[in-house]
């Protein structure tokens, strides 16, 4: 579902459309975090994380880069830290009764691109050597929940194949496991 958002976020913000671009973006970033919190808890110490425990993070993404640097070395800061405060800010402004008088939307595709990417390919990678190959699987394909069919479908309709719609103006098209 993350890398389905990720591409949903894509194509609202190549559409002109911050104001559900961002939030969507925000959600793909919230849920490969809750991913690897999932996965990590699984292979490290065979514990299943239940919903309430993931719960507890609610959709804040400082809080989940935390807790996910405090498991691996990732780096989430600087820039990034500034990035994932304005998806914050957006997902918080998802209704009326949150917007200011002058709303601000920072919707810069490139960060988006560019911090989605790094997750996905250092999640697996920070995990013990021995643990790589069962958290690779996780990370797999980002096309891989659309099969031909699908995609005949979606393209008999006009609309923007999953690989069209991902190598779209993404200068980190080459960082994602895709064909």
């Amino acid at each position: 579902m993350a890398d389905m958002d990720y591409l949903a976020a894509r194509l609202l913000l190549l559409s002109g459309n911050p104001f559900c671009g961002m939030p969507k973006a925000s959600e793909a970033i919230e849920k490969i975090m809750k991913l690897f919190l999932v996965v990590e808890a699984k292979i490290s110490r065979n514990e299943e994380l239940s919903a309430k425990e993931l719960k507890k993070y609610s959709h804040n993404l400082i809080n989940l880069a935390d807790k996910v640097e405090t498991i691996c070395p990732m780096q989430l800061r600087g820039e990034w830290k500034k990035h994932l405060e304005e998806l914050q800010k957006s997902y918080d402004m998802r209704y009326p009764d949150k917007w200011a008088n002058k709303m601000e939307w920072k919707s810069d595709i490139d960060n988006l691109d560019s911090i989605y990417a790094y997750l996905r390919q250092n999640i697996s990678k920070n995990f013990p050597a021995e643990e790589r190959p069962t958290a690779d699987r996780f990370g797999g394909n980002i096309i891989s929940a659309y099969n031909d069919e699908i995609v005949e479908k979606i393209e008999e309709a006009g609309m923007l194949s999953p690989i069209n719609l991902l190598s779209k103006k993404n200068k980190q098209r080459d960082k994602f496991n895709a064909p």
